[in-house]
């Protein structure tokens, strides 16, 4: 150990925390604490909520997972109903922008979506992973955001995961 370093010892599930706000191949968790210890000493606003993590390559929710940046789609038929409502959505550093709102994780997306769709209750709950669809432009097709859940790192997607093999 050098003179520039202290060993500390974490809770497990905090080091797992550290796990999922990292740059894979980048980040140590040194450096992730210290990024948010920036990001709160730089913050104007006393008890501003942090922001939500985001990578270079989408936004990433507080479970791990990172949805790309692009386009969604949902197509929900009620019980009974013979009309399937269609909604469109769009993934941005801070979320899910659907509707004028900004959700930060899929499933309050999905459930807003129904409620839209005249759903109460029970019926409006969804698993957002798998109620979105995101488009792949390199593979002109659409996939189940799950697909991305699966996969903490989006690199590690193989033509399997999307469907085409």
């Amino acid at each position: 150990m050098s003179a520039n370093t202290v060993s500390i010892e974490l809770d497990r599930d905090v080091f797992e925390a550290l796990q999922r706000l990292a740059k894979p191949f980048v980040d140590t968790p040194s450096s992730v604490i210290k990024r948010l210890i920036e990001q709160a000493l730089s913050s104007d606003q006393e008890g501003a909520r942090p922001e939500a993590p985001t990578s270079e390559k989408g936004f990433a929710s507080f479970r791990g997972a990172t949805i790309p940046f692009g386009n969604l789609r949902a197509t929900y038929k009620p019980r009974g109903g013979n009309k399937a409502f269609k909604f469109d959505a769009k993934v941005t550093s801070e979320g899910i922008e659907f509707d004028d709102e900004v959700f930060d994780n899929p499933s309050s997306a999905g459930i807003h979506a129904k409620k839209l769709a005249g759903a109460k209750g029970s019926a409006s709950s969804t698993n957002g992973w798998e109620f979105w669809e995101y488009y792949d432009t390199e593979t002109n097709s659409w996939v189940l955001i799950d697909t991305f859940r699966k996969r903490q790192n989006v690199n590690e997607l193989t033509l399997k995961d999307l469907g085409l093999e």
